[in-house]
């Protein structure tokens, strides 16, 4: 199955807000007969500055509802949908753009990033797609 991690960090006015995709990819290693997985970068963004949160949010949800996202895929002999986790950085002007988010019916979990070796916290559940 096609599993995929959405990373999108909101820059504040003198910030880029950036988004990482990437997918986790099964491997197979014929010489060692292990199986691991990879992680594939399918897609980059860094939204030009000053760019309205409202329109991120739009570009995210048009860019998570089509495909590959969206693409069946045969897995373990049947068809299914890709999953897709879209984590979002919520530390200062994340809650405002998690609502919008939400309003969008965007399923995605919301963290805290602090440095200095300090815990990185996940906050609330994922809400459910509409």
């Amino acid at each position: 199955m096609a599993t995929y991690y959405a990373g999108l960090d909101l820059g504040q006015s003198a910030d880029y807000t950036a988004l990482a995709v990437v997918q986790n990819v099964p491997t197979y290693d014929l010489q060692t007969s292990k199986h691991s997985t990879e992680l594939h970068l399918r897609h980059l963004q860094r939204f030009p500055l000053k760019t309205p949160y409202t329109d991120i949010a739009d570009q995210v949800k048009s860019l998570l509802s089509g495909p590959p996202f969206t693409t069946p895929v045969i897995s373990d002999g049947r068809l299914a949908r890709p999953t897709t986790e879209l984590i979002v950085d919520k530390t200062g002007v994340g809650v405002a753009v998690t609502d919008l988010l939400k309003e969008r019916h965007l399923n995605h979990i919301a963290v805290t990033i602090t440095g200095l070796g300090q815990k990185v916290n996940r906050h609330g559940t994922k809400t459910s797609d509409a």
